[in-house]
């Protein structure tokens, strides 16, 4: 095997053709969430979190 030729171990892998869809956070069901206090951790957590977002 010269330099040129490589194990299909050591090639590289293509990237996958798929995109995650990331879906937000519903504001309403957090806030309703408020009522049975669930909503007092998870409106600043996803509020502060860069990776999370809110929509209505």
């Amino acid at each position: 095997m010269d330099e040129t030729q490589q194990p299909k171990e050591a090639q590289v892998r293509e990237k996958p053709n798929y995109v995650r869809q990331q879906k937000g956070h519903s504001l309403i069901k957090h806030i309703l969430l408020l009522f049975v206090g669930i909503g007092m951790f998870t409106i600043p957590y996803y509020s502060l979190s860069k990776n999370h977002y809110w929509h209505a």
